[in-house]
């Protein structure tokens, strides 16, 4: 024990304009043995929660189709992570493992929203007797969560619509023909 762990950063000046850029002296964080060990320990717990409860949604196929730009982030912003901490910024570690981290939830966020979205618009199409609708917003809902019991019972229902309404258009004009027989036989 009693070592303790530098960090420097460098802190860039810059004017107004931006265009100089004068370098000040790198200010130096010293950590202790307790507060290296206590970083360290954070960033193994927020990486494992990562890994444990985002990583896979964010790896999958929908995700990557619904947002193949924010993946790149994550996954990018998780290996920068794992670099530092093995360079010894602990504090920059934490750091980036936390950023992966909120742009997932939010991502991930938006992804549900969406398919929430998609979905109800695809059951109020289907209600209307909207095929295309339907089958375009069901399709979409499906895309972003291929597993879903309520999509994949909707969309089997979407895709029987067109029969249905057939009949349902034969029925009518028996109807209307006044052939009780033939009304008789497209509803069986």
């Amino acid at each position: 024990g009693g070592g303790a762990l530098l960090l420097t950063m460098n802190v860039m000046l810059g004017t107004p304009n931006g265009r100089a850029v004068v370098s000040a002296p790198p200010v130096v964080e010293v950590l202790s043995e307790g507060e290296v060990a206590a970083l360290r320990d954070e960033f193994k717990a927020s990486l494992k929660a990562f890994e444990n409860d985002l990583e896979s949604d964010v790896l999958s196929q929908p995700f990557r189709a619904w947002n193949a730009d924010a993946q790149h982030d994550i996954k990018t912003a998780k290996a920068r992570a794992i670099d530092v901490f093995s360079g010894g910024d602990y504090t920059e570690a934490v750091r980036e493992v936390q950023t992966a981290t909120a742009k997932a939830r939010t991502e991930l966020s938006a992804m549900n929203v969406a398919f929430d979205a998609a979905l109800a618009a695809a059951q109020s199409a289907y209600v209307t007797d909207a095929f295309d609708q339907a089958k375009l917003h069901i399709t979409q809902a499906l895309s972003l969560r291929p597993a879903s019991q309520d999509a994949q019972s909707l969309g089997h229902k979407i895709d029987q619509l067109p029969q249905v309404l057939s009949l349902v258009k034969a029925v009518e004009e028996a109807r209307l023909q006044n052939d009780v027989m033939g009304e008789i036989k497209n509803l069986r």
